[in-house]
């Protein structure tokens, strides 16, 4: 039995690698795979931790500690100006007093429930519908806690 190159293959150009490959280079809003605006929380985070400039202390205390992302509004938008570095303790203490349990807000998981009584409606569904991972619709539909809900 013969054994066969990759370059003997009918759709080599699927192999090319570098800049050679046509998808080189495409990155953020050149990319086929941009969500732009309705990107889910996770790729928002990650988007804005790559572009906003990173500060040397919490934004709120002033402390060296090690610093997160928070988000300002509450609105998983693309705005940098949305977003605060803050130490670990203030990111907390924010999010508590906001409502949040993670990443999650109690009148977001009321919804979460209400919608998913009605019926009609998978729990993927939701998870697209909220930025959130099925994992965590479960969690929240089956009242466990976590400390990432």
């Amino acid at each position: 039995m013969e054994k066969i190159k990759i370059n003997d293959l009918p759709n080599q150009s699927l192999f090319q690698k570098g800049k050679k490959n046509p998808m080189y280079g495409k990155v953020d809003e050149l990319s086929p795979s941009w969500k732009g605006d309705d990107a889910g929380y996770q790729a928002i985070h990650l988007w804005v931790r790559n572009n906003k400039p990173k500060v040397t202390h919490c934004e709120k205390c002033n402390c060296t500690k090690k610093l997160e992302i928070s988000n300002i509004s509450g609105k998983n938008k693309r705005d940098i100006k949305d977003y605060e570095w803050l130490c670990i303790p203030c990111h907390r203490n924010k999010d508590n007093k906001k409502g949040f349990i993670g990443k999650v807000t109690k009148k977001i998981m009321g919804e979460i429930r209400s919608k998913y009584k009605k019926g009609n409606v998978f729990q993927r569904d939701l998870a697209d519908q909220y930025g959130l991972n099925q994992s965590t619709i479960s969690r929240i539909l089956n009242k466990k806690r976590s400390r990432y809900i």
